[in-house]
């Protein structure tokens, strides 16, 4: 339906679309189907990043979680390499959404650096992912003590 609303009506329904291409893929990765959540996750990011160019500061966010989730999903289907690639894009991007807003994104920047250890870990990148760890052990730290 969403994607039939969106031919007709790009502007008006093409987040709508996103945002169900996305949430679909989240219910493929719950459902261990990873090879199709890769799938309709890259559909989702493609669309995600038209809209932060015709609206960055509406749909960045949403971006940010699709390219976090699917950086999850490359990784669980063994392409490490892609999904460290994404998983650096997704903590580039939450980086700037916290300068907008860091009560509003920090916790999400800790939570795509976390994966991030674990991205790359798989790829022998020790010495990145300790600093990485470092990074998230520091937001951590400052969140918890409310500065």
């Amino acid at each position: 339906m969403s994607r039939e609303l969106a031919e007709m009506d790009r502007k008006t329904y093409l987040p709508d679309l996103g945002s169900s291409l996305h949430n679909l893929a989240i219910d493929l990765g719950n459902m261990e189907r990873h090879e199709s959540a890769v799938g309709i996750g890259k559909e989702a990011v493609l669309l995600r990043r038209e809209l932060v160019e015709n609206d960055r500061e509406t749909h960045l966010p949403d971006l940010s979680l699709s390219l976090h989730n699917l950086a999850i999903d490359l990784s669980k289907v063994g392409q490490h390499k892609e999904a460290l690639e994404v998983g650096e894009e997704a903590v580039k991007v939450r980086r700037e959404l916290m300068e907008v807003d860091r009560s509003k994104y920090q916790t999400s920047l800790v939570t795509s650096l976390g994966s991030l250890v674990v991205l790359l870990k798989n790829v022998h990148r020790f010495r990145d992912a300790d600093e990485a760890r470092k990074e998230m052990l520091r937001l951590q730290y400052v969140r918890v003590k409310g500065n």
